[in-house]
């Protein structure tokens, strides 16, 4: 039961940040992120923990994506 907890404020959480996500246009800021755990926006269980994972998978898309890109100037050359 605690996990199935766990999942749906988790997916509360994905949600109301792709909503931001949308009205910002691109990716939501550590910061903003903060705000709205303070603020009780998120879910309760959107803790720091939580935020700096999700601020570590955002970082990896970058760099995913840097890597696609340098890959991709690579093939031109």
């Amino acid at each position: 039961m605690l996990r199935l907890n766990q999942r749906h404020n988790r997916e509360q959480m994905l949600h109301a940040v792709a909503q931001l996500q949308e009205r910002l246009g691109g990716p939501v800021p550590t910061s903003e992120l903060t705000l709205m755990a303070r603020g009780n926006l998120l879910p309760p269980a959107a803790s720091m923990m939580t935020l700096t994972s999700l601020e570590a998978d955002r970082q990896l898309g970058v760099a995913q994506a840097a890597d696609v890109g340098s890959e991709m100037a690579g093939d031109r050359s």
